[in-house]
């Protein structure tokens, strides 16, 4: 096996998967990209019509499908059936479900998941969201998450996004 605490097992993974490419010197440059490219597809696809960036005419009951309000709540479809199973993702293990000992609370591990799962099925629409999709990546984005060095702390944002690259790339 790869042994732990190295970080070697989430780098192992990223190159077989597709993620980095076997050159270690274009390594930083393409996880740069590829995160970029994520955070401007969650800047895209995840509609809020809260913030603000909504037409003045447009609003909750308007039926044109040019309407934000009206991709929000066709998202919404999408991201209740896909909440429904990341809330049951590895409920044993506390990395997921520490502080969601409160009813109808996620953890930031979980909403990074049901983002991950939502922007794929956006992307997707053939294949959208399908049970079970959320297993598969729980284990991706974990060791991402977790394997390193004693005190190895990334930021959930990048592993956000690697995870989404593998998780395609996998289901590719």
């Amino acid at each position: 096996g790869i042994p732990e605490s190295l970080g070697l097992r989430r780098t192992y993974w990223q190159i077989l998967l597709g993620y980095l490419p076997s050159d270690t010197l274009a390594w930083d440059k393409e996880r740069e990209a590829k995160r970029s490219l994520y955070m401007q597809w969650k800047k895209d696809l995840i509609v809020d019509p809260h913030s603000g960036l909504v037409e003045e005419d447009d609003h909750p009951l308007n039926t044109d499908h040019s309407s934000k309000w009206h991709e929000f709540f066709a998202d919404g479809e999408i991201m209740e059936e896909i909440d429904k199973d990341v809330q049951r993702t590895l409920p044993d293990l506390h990395f997921f479900c520490g502080g969601c000992d409160q009813p109808n609370t996620m953890s930031e591990h979980y909403h990074a998941l049901r983002r991950i799962l939502f922007i794929f099925a956006k992307l997707n629409p053939g294949i959208k969201y399908i049970q079970g999709m959320n297993e598969l990546l729980a284990h991706l984005y974990y060791v991402f998450m977790t394997d390193g060095p004693p005190g190895y702390r990334p930021a959930v944002e990048d592993v956000e996004a690697d995870s989404f690259f593998c998780f395609t790339n996998l289901m590719a």
